[in-house]
């Protein structure tokens, strides 16, 4: 049985999950630049866009958001959750010594159709380094 949720506009059973992984690594990443996880494994509803790194939501809705990042031994890593050029989470992951420090951090947000959001660096941080491979990845779905 389907029905119509008036409120979001949305078929009850339309599922919007992606799943995206970085590539390579990132080296001396840029302050403000986007993060492109280019190896998506999962992308129904097909909101995220692995060439810019941007999803767009394709109904109103909450929707859930969860990243994990894999740096070097030293270095450090920065990122800022956007949605519509707003700060919505900021996640830092510094460590020193000779391991790989890693980061998982989520986010909760309700959003509208068409409203979009990605990973970037933060502000003034320059110079950060991320292992690829499937190390790093960007996760999301609608409530």
């Amino acid at each position: 049985m389907q029905f119509l949720n008036k409120d979001f506009n949305c078929s009850a059973d339309v599922v919007i999950a992606f799943h995206a992984k970085l590539r390579s690594k990132i080296e001396n990443w840029k302050a403000d630049d986007k993060i492109v996880f280019g190896d998506v494994t999962l992308n129904d509803g097909n909101g995220y866009n692995n060439q810019t790194g941007v999803f767009t939501a394709p109904y109103d809705g909450i929707y859930v958001f969860e990243w994990t990042i894999l740096t070097y031994p030293g270095k450090y890593f920065c990122l800022d959750f956007m949605v519509n050029n707003k700060s919505a989470a900021i996640t830092q992951n510094r460590l020193s010594g000779s391991s790989h420090p890693g980061v998982s951090s989520s986010v909760v947000v309700k959003l509208q159709k068409d409203d979009k959001t990605w990973l970037e660096s933060y502000k003034s941080y320059v110079g950060q380094y991320a292992h690829g491979d499937g190390w790093t990845y960007l996760s999301g779905f609608k409530l």
